[in-house]
């Protein structure tokens, strides 16, 4: 059977094969990177599950069970060795991490939503500096004015820092980079990189998303050094 995968695009479910979605001609290859990288998170967690079963049927076996004894025989138990692989703890604290930050990527997608310019609302998440350092890089939507277009900005940063504060990582810092097209002074148009801000685990565990206006209007001023802010987004 053919693999499906959705296009982030238009949203249509098509098939893994080929280059670019045949509906709104997308190129796919984000979408197959997604697609592999979720079947490998899959296989991995599966065989972290697939060995703990079967090292509680080792030890069950190992333990053995009451036998009631029959007249004029007499029993002798004899240890049966039995070869258990154990994985390392590093390798298992390496899956549990890759699931919770496919988690986190989910929860991302689903707060952001969809994006109003031609482009990925959330371009990637990653892990760095052996596992103490998330990477967020997102694009900020469009609007008719200037001001929504910065607010908007501001509360993406916010709902970024909430999931955060939610989930189970074990990491320090988290750095958010928030995209926009941006026209240069020789009128070319690229895709940039118009908020830059670093978060210690310290300053977001102390951040109380309850009050949410009044942290979307001072989220950067929150930031390590008060960030890097274009000044038509601060």
């Amino acid at each position: 059977m053919a693999k499906k995968i959705k296009c982030s695009n238009c949203g249509e479910t098509i098939t893994y094969d080929g280059k670019v979605c045949p509906h709104c001609s997308n190129d796919k290859s984000e979408d197959k990177e997604r697609y592999d990288k979720n079947n490998k998170r899959s296989i991995l967690v599966f065989l972290v599950f697939l060995f703990i079963f079967f090292f509680c049927a080792a030890l069950n076996k190992l333990g053995g069970k009451d036998t009631e004894p029959v007249v004029g025989v007499t029993i002798t138990e004899e240890p049966v060795a039995v070869a258990v692989e154990i994985i390392p703890t590093a390798a298992i604290e390496k899956i549990v991490i890759i699931d919770t930050l496919a988690k986190f990527e989910t929860q991302l997608r689903k707060t952001l939503g969809d994006g109003n310019r031609d482009i990925n609302r959330l371009t990637s998440v990653e892990i760095m500096a052996e596992d103490t350092l998330i990477v967020v890089i997102w694009a900020i939507n469009d609007n008719l004015f200037a001001n929504s277009i910065s607010w908007g900005g501001k509360r993406d940063a916010a709902d970024i820092l909430e999931i955060l504060s939610n989930s189970t990582f074990g990491y320090e810092k988290i750095q958010i980079k928030g995209t926009f097209s941006m026209i240069d002074a020789l009128g070319n148009v690229e895709e940039s990189i118009v908020v830059l801000a670093v978060y210690p685990k310290e300053i977001i565990d102390n951040i109380n998303f309850e009050n949410i206006d009044i942290i979307v209007d001072n989220i950067y001023d929150l930031a390590f050094d008060g960030g890097r802010i274009h000044s038509e987004f601060e």
